[in-house]
């Protein structure tokens, strides 16, 4: 086996999502959230994405509805509202798929959230298989 060298830098990374949509409540009254903290080494832009399969459950009182939105460090990231609604005792069932980019966050540790914020006559939650990844892009 010959010589080992030097670490070289770190090649670099570009990524992009798209940025229509809607950025969630900057203030979600949650109901269920779950998450993926990454640490990173340099200034970097995080790519995040969840999903999950929830169903939402409205009262005899009237409609409801139930949106999720990904957070990164407690700060929506924008376009990844989602909605789901349902009328006068009803129940709303989807897969929810969301995906966006931060702009630069500082070297560190962040916390990536997918959570929701129900309004309404909102009567109850059912979630499956959550998921959350946070992929670091920048240096």
């Amino acid at each position: 086996m010959g010589n080992v060298g030097s670490t070289g830098s770190p090649g670099p990374t570009a990524g992009a999502t798209d940025t229509g949509g809607v950025a969630p409540s900057a203030t979600p009254q949650s109901d269920f959230s779950t998450s993926a903290t990454v640490t990173t080494t340099t200034s970097s832009k995080l790519l995040v994405s969840g999903w999950l399969k929830a169903s939402v459950f409205c009262t005899a009182a009237g409609p409801c509805s139930d949106t999720w939105g990904l957070y990164v460090d407690g700060a929506p990231v924008s376009g990844t509202a989602h909605t789901l609604s349902a009328g006068t005792s009803a129940t709303a069932s989807d897969f929810v798929l969301v995906s966006g980019m931060t702009g630069t966050l500082a070297a560190g540790t962040h916390n990536a959230v997918l959570q929701d914020g129900a309004s309404g006559d909102f009567g109850g939650l059912a979630v499956n298989y959550p998921r959350v990844t946070a992929i670091a892009l920048g240096g």
